[in-house]
């Protein structure tokens, strides 16, 4: 079967940058730039990946074209022009105080970089020169928004009850404190720095592109082991496209992070919270087919029953579509399905 490679983190180490990442340590494992070079060297020797320039191991972007289909270009959001992820964190004072400001105006900054100013230019020539009916990224990490109501990120609720809180406020407004209604007003907050919700401005420059060049967008994503799928605005809420992610072959997703609830409550949870996602399913193993035509993009989930056993079932529990032209470029879901 035809196989296109593409690395992310857990080829170099956790939540790997162009210089470094969240876990290496010089003291303890030497220079990190000895680290990617030898990650690089043996990824090229094993994986099957015709490199565009082989005497720079590190560029991999590339672009196929599949008839006047689909031009799927391949990205790297992980080595070659990423900058070091931002950490909530950082943005508490001595009395623990968040400068929710600061913290915006970082994640929007023209400076804070995801794929580097040379692949971003190489993608805008991709996408103007390309005939093709979508255009769609194949690339590591989600680039819909996922931002957290504030009282989440803040730690001042968790997802469940901020969760009930909508539901009870929706019900009988009345019952609602003062607390929560100002939990209830405030705006959501990008919290999955590692994401495109790390790199803002990156990530308005590649939808401004496809709309300057009238192109129908779709996007790929893995990385969380979750399956997920969302639409794509513009931070003036325009629709630009749509994106679909895979959920993992075989690691553990969400279900570990509330081991006491169903699952199936869980991913409608996300999707209650988060404004953009339309689908998730946060507690299987599987992978997602693609199909594109002149018609439409359809992406159908598959999930297994078990991972911890030779014996196993596979079948498809969601299929969702998004069409061309202005107007559509959104998710809806497949006729009959």
């Amino acid at each position: 079967m035809p196989f296109i490679a593409v690395w992310d983190d857990h080829e170099f180490a956790d939540d790997t940058w162009r210089d470094g990442s969240a876990e290496h340590r010089a003291s303890e494992f030497g220079p990190f730039t000895l680290r990617k070079v030898a990650a690089m060297t043996a990824y090229h020797e094993w994986m099957p990946i015709r490199a565009p320039d082989p005497a720079t191991p590190e560029k991999i972007y590339r672009s196929f074209d599949f008839g006047g289909v689909v031009s799927l270009h391949m990205l790297d959001t992980r080595l070659i022009g990423r900058d070091q992820q931002l950490m909530m964190s950082s943005y508490y004072d001595e009395h623990q105080r968040f400068d929710v400001e600061k913290y915006k105006r970082d994640v929007c900054s023209p400076r804070r970089q995801m794929m580097g100013a040379e692949q971003m230019a190489w993608l805008e020539r991709q996408v103007k020169d390309s005939q093709a009916r979508w255009q769609m990224l194949g690339q590591q990490v989600l680039m819909a928004r996922m931002e957290y109501p504030t009282a989440v990120a803040m730690g001042e609720c968790n997802c469940t009850e901020y969760s009930a809180l909508k539901k009870r406020a929706a019900a009988d407004p009345s019952c609602v404190s003062g607390r929560e209604k100002h939990w209830l007003s405030a705006p959501t907050l990008p919290c999955y720095m590692d994401s495109w919700d790390g790199y803002q401005h990156d990530r308005e420059l590649v939808f401004a592109m496809m709309r300057r060049h009238r192109k129908n967008m779709v996007v790929l994503a893995g990385d969380t082991h979750n399956a997920w799928a969302s639409d794509l605005h513009d931070a003036q809420g325009r629709q630009v496209g749509v994106e679909f992610a895979t959920a993992s072959v075989s690691s553990p997703g969400m279900e570990g992070a509330y081991p006491d609830r169903d699952p199936e409550d869980v991913a409608s949870m996300m999707v209650d919270l988060i404004e953009p996602l339309y689908y998730a399913q946060t507690s299987k193993r599987g992978y997602m087919t693609v199909t594109a035509s002149h018609e439409q993009v359809r992406c159908d989930w598959r999930f297994v029953d078990t991972v911890f056993k030779h014996e196993f079932t596979a079948a498809t529990e969601r299929s969702l579509r998004t069409l061309p032209g202005p107007g559509n470029r959104k998710i809806e879901e497949c006729s009959g399905a």
